[in-house]
């Protein structure tokens, strides 16, 4: 009968297992061991003798405990197993380390394709899809293949980013295209003949009910209480000066801030238009946030803001209700160097002011001094036409704003060069981007009651990029102007006021600026036709 089951390698470490191993292995013959594990009876003791010649005791089931022996690995081929008289030898066997390595390596090769497929696959669908974008004829593609192009020729520092990238026939396509879009303003000409003169008009005092305040001469009046409200009378001379208010919406706002819309003298002044203010809630009559509303200057600064098929814009339009102190300011060292907005505005007595005309720029680091076409500043010619398709905007001596060509000297007040006329007698002189891409800008207009209209428009970020002067006349002409002119635009927009800027430059000094020849203003104490004499 079987004493034990299964095969084990465990060992007896006993002594007298031991001694018996030694004994053994002094009296085993030369041949090999028996296979067979007879039980070996030694000490009383059931043992199994193995075919080293060891044994252990039958008692003890190895199959339970089995020893597991190290395999032993070898990283080189293993040697021959046998090499025969006729050269032959059997072929090499690897470990399994060396079977890894490779399986390792062939996965490292099919990544490295299946990288190399994938990097060359996108070349073709980039080197693809810019071929459809230069040349394909979809209209989507092709408005917005001209925008690009034209948006990187207006720039002074960047038109490589349209001649570089994309080929000279396309450019030049749409450099037809920009020259043509300027020859249809060839014969654009204000034409006030069936106007009466705008004359110096005086702003109503709006004052608080029973406030002690100053007349236009300075002395003092005392105004009854008023049993109702001004803004909640459609007759009031406030009511009918500021038509461009949405009055109940000023009725909400009166409610809630009567104490804090008048100074300390009692005048109508709410200014809520700084950058890190949120505004009122009054709104216009077109829907758009009312930023501030100065009564003292006849001005009502106005948010605009909207998201078009080109993008998103910000900006401020000032409307300014008296055109007589509306004028051109330059820097001190005009003809020298340009001057930041904020100077030019302190050192001319200016509450508002936004940038005019353009200057010599050179590889986009002009400093403002040398201007760019005509320049007249209260009455006074600084600087001739340079013509071409570049159109004059100016005052009068009948305080109408002009858009055109320069054809005599002897009506001009204020007034500066550029382009394009973005509205003439009441008609929008513009179609798309007319050639001038879309870019933060700058305009003045005004309406046939002589109402002027500053814009500034942001752009060149992802809250503002810019608009086209298309989408600026179209501004214009929903607060009813009927003249208006495009002005310098780009890193040189940007609106002062009250002290501060009240939009964001997009390049240069973002906090101040680029300095400038000039700016259109509105003055705080005077009037800009004040001691001019109209020329003979």
């Amino acid at each position: 009968m079987k004493l034990f089951s299964g095969a084990g390698t465990r060992v007896n470490n006993s002594r007298s297992s031991r001694s018996s191993h030694a004994q053994h292995r002094n009296s085993a013959p030369a041949a090999a061991p028996s296979r067979s594990r007879t039980p070996v009876w030694e000490d009383d003791e059931p043992r199994i003798v193995r075919e080293d010649g060891s044994s252990y005791a039958a008692s003890y089931s190895p199959a339970a405990h089995p020893v597991q022996q190290p395999k032993a690995y070898s990283r080189t081929p293993a040697a021959p197993a046998d090499s025969r008289d006729d050269g032959y030898t059997p072929p090499h066997t690897y470990s399994h380390y060396q079977t890894k390595d490779s399986r390792r390596r062939e996965a490292r090769r099919k990544k490295t394709k299946k990288r190399l497929i994938g990097v060359s696959a996108a070349l073709v669908a980039m080197v693809g899809l810019y071929l459809f974008c230069v040349y394909s004829n979809v209209p989507f593609v092709e408005k917005w293949r001209n925008i690009y192009i034209e948006t990187a020729l207006m720039t002074r520092t960047h038109q490589w980013l349209a001649t570089a990238l994309i080929p000279k026939p396309v450019v030049d396509e749409v450099r037809e295209q920009m020259t043509a879009a300027e020859n249809l303003q060839n014969d654009v000409e204000s034409d006030w003949s069936n106007s009466e003169p705008l004359s110096t008009m005086e702003l109503p005092a709006i004052v608080k009910p029973g406030a002690d305040t100053e007349d236009t001469d300075g002395e003092s009046t005392d105004e009854p209480q008023e049993e109702t409200p001004f803004w909640l009378d459609p007759w009031s001379e406030f009511c009918l000066t500021y038509q461009e208010l949405d009055m109940e919406s000023f009725a909400a706002y009166a409610e809630e801030h009567e104490d804090e819309m008048f100074d300390e003298n009692g005048n109508l002044f709410i200014d809520e238009a700084g950058l890190d203010q949120e505004g009122t809630s009054i709104k216009t009559v077109h829907g758009d946030q009312v930023l501030a509303l100065d009564t003292i200057h006849g001005i009502t600064l106005v948010r605009l803001e909207d998201t078009l098929d080109t993008g998103p814009y910000k900006g401020v339009m000032a409307i300014i209700k008296d055109p007589s102190m509306v004028g051109v300011a330059t820097a001190k060292r005009l003809g020298i160097v340009g001057q930041k907005i904020g100077g030019i505005a302190e050192d001319n007595d200016a509450i508002l002011a936004i940038n005019a005309s353009g200057f010599e720029d050179d590889d986009g680091v002009g400093n403002g001094g040398i201007v760019y076409g005509l320049l007249y500043a209260g009455g006074e010619k600084l600087e001739g036409t340079d013509g071409g398709n570049y159109k004059v905007g100016y005052f009068d001596y009948d305080n109408r704003f002009h858009v055109g060509t320069w054809k005599s000297t002897k009506d001009i007040r204020d007034g500066v060069e550029f382009k394009p006329a973005l509205v003439v007698n009441g008609d929008r002189k513009v179609e798309g981007t007319a050639g001038w891409g879309i870019h933060p800008r700058t305009a003045i207009g005004q309406t046939e009651d002589g109402t002027v209209i500053f814009v500034v428009i942001d752009g060149r970020s992802t809250e503002s990029i810019g608009i086209t002067v298309t989408d600026m006349a179209d501004i214009m002409m929903k607060y009813g102007v009927t003249q208006a002119l495009n002005l310098d635009g780009g890193s040189s927009s940007i609106m002062w006021w009250n002290g501060r800027k009240i939009t964001n430059p997009s390049g240069g000094d973002k906090e101040n600026g680029r300095y400038l020849p000039d700016a259109f203003v509105v003055y705080a104490n005077r009037k800009a036709t004040d001691g001019l004499e109209r020329p003979e």
